[in-house]
């Protein structure tokens, strides 16, 4: 007769008991019960094995399964399965403002460099002596880091200083590109033209600044700063409101003119930097109330670490050979991890040509892990670099990625391929790591918080003046929460995320760059395969410049289906040449309707935030142009007693003038744009024309 089994038996104790008993019914001369005895060490010993089974088997079939998974690392890829990315967070970005000062003039000259270092006095004298900092240095990476008392402004990286901030509770970060600063930058005036009381609206692009600044040019960016306060007529002080400030990348410089000019200097910036509220430059008690701040540099959280500090974090240095004596055909697993956390996720930046809040803003699902693996084997001559990718689902053998994915604890582990879905990693391979440490909403510091610069640029180090971030650090969020994805991936695979019509293409160009107000897809067979041809219409009018297109491409991917190509192409604009004879009252003024006709039927954005009739905003794909509008908008006007058309014509880019019909509708194709700029300096764009008839002047 068997003797019955508890099946319930799942753990140490219980797995004890269960054997003893059967023990009792097989040998019941057996009585020993000592911990000593080495019958009951072999049935300690087999109810632990039992216990550690029972528990690895509730463990796989836990994390079998999205629902009951606990380990994050399961979780990350149970959603992918389903198309749902995990995120693990992102650092935060800011705006560093640095300070420098003249250089000083070494007092042991030599009389060959005379003629030099009278040249760079002339240039001292003007402020344009530039320093350099360097997005990375020979020693290292310059660094800047939150406020220590005691602390110097300017240290290096081997000094005592630095290793005091390293040992602090402090926050590090690091430049994203390389950057000139000028002494003549570090605060610039707004030229008033003599106004009493003057203010820059909301919605502005443009400004004047009152200096000659040669070395100001597209790209840079500068920060609106009201900074001064001023005393009333009744005595009260009435203090700056430092959170007025705002940051805009230049796109276009205009140096003087002429000698009339030759203090003064136009900017422009990227119409998505308008400003987003007025600034107030002077009033009847103060000028220079807001200022314009240069030297600026975008940062980002996180501290680069020495590979010596990294080699020695990994839990596993060198990727072990195999193990004949246990079995030459189980190939040994290599899953190094870092001791050391947070491991720094962050976005790749473009600088081509992105406005300042493009720039200070991150995609988190496109946010990649700050590593890079350096694989040195003893038999290849070659160190090649190995780099994180989201999955291997689409690497091969030829490819050295790897996949970094992060556990509960923090801690990051490393999977290499398998020599199928991305390259395995030889026997004996030496890996030097280089990685940064800084990630998630920590590094969201307020304003004038940053105060300390390291680096090993002994010019840098001494010409820097002052550090401050004007606007606190943006952008830093947590990893996603293991709960979000359980909720959020089972749904995300019921949604489509394929362009399969046309209309699915335009709609999903909205969704990649928010400031699209339309968009057209058309196929076409080009011969060898089908290709999507997409043309967006930018709010703005901005143009579809190389750069716009590159990144509507890269955006669309994830949507392209196989087997299509995608191209995106520039909107056709049509110019619009109109001419109107205007009838006017006997006691109307001339002057007075032309300017209302002319801001009227602008394409201009003003400052109470009314557009002109032929704002870009106001036309897109395909739109005609009903002449009726016009006719009612004039109408409108005092004075007018009625408009009619004279004559009528239409441009389309690198072909002339063509003579239209005097219709009431002027109508385009489905990929073209009517416009009509009305600008002197480029009349191919369109031209607005109103003939007077009566009225006085």
């Amino acid at each position: 007769m068997n003797p019955p089994i508890n099946y319930l038996a799942r753990d140490y104790d219980s797995f004890k008991q269960l054997i003893l008993d059967r023990i009792a019914l097989l040998a019941p001369e057996w009585q020993e019960r000592n911990p000593a005895d080495q019958g009951m060490a072999l049935v300690e010993l087999l109810a632990y094995i039992a216990d550690y089974l029972s528990y690895r088997q509730d463990a796989l079939a836990t994390e079998a399964y999205l629902g009951t998974a606990r380990k994050r690392i399961s979780v990350r890829r149970h959603a992918r399965l389903v198309d749902y990315f995990m995120h693990d967070g992102c650092n935060s970005r800011v705006w560093v403002q640095i300070r420098v000062k003249e250089k000083q003039k070494e007092e042991n000259e030599t009389e060959e460099n005379e003629t030099e270092e009278n040249d760079a006095e002339k240039n001292e004298e003007q402020g344009n002596t530039p320093v350099k900092l360097s997005y990375k240095d020979g020693e290292g990476q310059t660094k800047v880091f939150t406020t220590i008392p005691g602390l110097p402004e300017t240290c290096t990286l081997d000094s005592e200083e630095f290793k005091t901030a390293l040992s602090a509770n402090t926050l590090f970060f690091e430049p994203l590109h390389d950057q000139e600063l000028f002494p003549n930058h570090n605060e610039m005036k707004i030229y008033t033209n003599g106004e009493k009381e003057f203010t820059i609206s909301a919605g502005t692009t443009k400004v004047v600044l009152l200096d000659n600044l040669p070395n100001l040019k597209p790209g840079d960016v500068l920060i609106f700063s009201e900074k001064k306060g001023w005393e009333n007529a009744e005595g009260d002080f009435i203090a700056p409101d430092l959170s007025r400030q705002h940051a805009v990348r230049l796109t276009k410089v205009t140096p003087p003119l002429d000698e009339d000019t030759e203090q003064l200097t136009e900017i422009e910036w990227h119409k998505k930097d308008a400003l987003p509220f007025s600034f107030c430059v002077k009033n009847q008690y103060a000028t220079d109330i807001t200022v314009v701040l240069g030297n600026i540099v975008l940062f980002d959280h996180g501290i680069s670490l020495e590979d010596s500090e990294v080699t020695s974090s990994l839990s596993i240095a060198t990727v072990p050979g195999q193990n004949p004596e246990i079995s030459p055909r189980i190939p040994v697993r290599y899953r190094p991890l870092f001791s050391k956390q947070p491991l720094t996720f962050s976005e790749s930046i473009s600088l081509s040509d992105s406005s300042a809040s493009e720039l200070i803003r991150q995609n988190i699902r496109a946010a990649m892990p700050s590593i890079q693996l350096l694989g040195k084997h003893p038999y290849d001559r070659n160190e090649p670099s190995w780099k994180p990718v989201r999955d291997l689902l689409v690497s091969d053998a030829s490819k050295e990625q790897f996949v970094v994915e992060i556990e509960n604890d923090g801690i990051a582990h490393i999977r290499f391929g398998d020599n199928i879905y991305g390259k395995k990693p030889l026997p004996d391979t030496f890996f030097r790591v280089a990685y940064r440490l800084g990630n998630g909403p920590v590094g969201n510091i307020g304003a004038r918080t940053l105060h300390h610069l390291a680096t090993e640029d002994k010019a840098l180090k001494e010409r820097v003046e002052n550090i401050s971030n004007p606007l606190p650090a943006f952008g830093g969020q947590k990893p996603e929460a293991m709960e979000e994805v359980k909720q959020f991936a089972p749904y995300a695979f019921t949604f489509q995320d394929r362009a399969i019509l046309m209309e699915d293409y335009e709609h999903f160009a909205k969704v990649c760059d928010a400031t699209i107000q339309k968009a057209k897809a058309r196929i076409r067979w080009t011969g060898s395969w089908n290709t999507v041809f997409l043309t967006a219409d930018p709010l703005g009018g901005e143009d579809s410049n190389s750069s716009f297109a590159e990144r509507m491409k890269e955006s669309m991917e994830k949507y392209r289906m196989a087997g299509f190509d995608l191209e995106v192409e520039k909107p056709g604009y049509v110019a619009l040449h109109l001419t109107f004879i205007v009838h006017i009252q006997e006691s109307a003024s001339k002057s007075r309707i032309e300017k209302s006709l002319l801001k009227i039927f602008s394409n201009q954005l003003y400052p109470d935030g009314q557009k002109g009739f032929f704002h870009p905003d106001h036309f897109t794909f395909g739109e005609p142009l009903y002449l009726s509008q016009i006719y009612a908008k004039a109408h409108a006007i005092p004075g007018i007693e009625y408009i009619e058309m004279s004559s009528v014509a239409t441009q389309r880019q690198d072909e002339p003038k063509t003579s239209e019909n005097r219709r009431q509708i002027i109508s385009v194709s489905h990929n073209e744009i009517l416009r009509c700029d009305n600008d002197v300096v480029q009349p191919e764009n369109g031209t607005l024309v109103f003939e007077f008839k009566g009225g006085k002047p």
